[in-house]
């Protein structure tokens, strides 16, 4: 399974990138997840965020972005 090149993390939100080249070259894109435990007390993910959550992967994308253009 592929590896993302990077990964943002402020608790339990993470931003990842990941390469990928097509015809044109080399481009990048970002996906963004959230870990929690389930009702089972099992560790899960999810791509849904709250609102108070909205800062934090506000200050990751930014991150990610200016990972993204410096290379």
């Amino acid at each position: 399974m592929a590896k993302p090149v990077k990964k943002f993390r402020n608790g339990a939100i993470s931003v990842d990138i990941w390469q990928n080249e097509n015809e044109k070259g080399k481009f990048y894109s970002f996906s963004m997840q959230k870990v929690y435990k389930n009702d089972k007390d099992e560790w899960a993910t999810t791509n849904n965020f709250t609102p108070v959550d909205g800062l934090k992967l506000a200050h990751l994308l930014t991150l990610a972005n200016d990972w993204v253009v410096q290379q």
